[in-house]
């Protein structure tokens, strides 16, 4: 994700999705703050959405997501 920074960093909207499968909705939320909370350090002010993984496969899962939230650019990974 910081590999991306420059390119978040002047997106007008910047979502993290976080798919997942049998967790909570707390369990999800509390690691999506964590990474909009690095993400705010940089300047970066993103929109958090967690869902249910599918069975259709995480592939399909993700590119449902992308093309539900209309995204121009996906960036998959986390921290590293």
């Amino acid at each position: 994700v910081f590999d991306a920074m420059p390119l978040l960093t002047s997106a007008e909207k910047v979502q993290i999705v976080e798919l997942s499968e049998g967790e909570t909705a707390e369990g999800l939320l509390a690691v999506d703050t964590t990474i909009a909370a690095s993400l705010a350090r940089h300047g970066v002010k993103p929109d958090v959405h967690s869902a249910a993984a599918g069975k259709s496969g995480v592939a399909q899962d993700i590119l449902a997501q992308v093309q539900a939230r209309q995204a121009d650019l996906l960036v998959l990974g986390a921290y590293g």
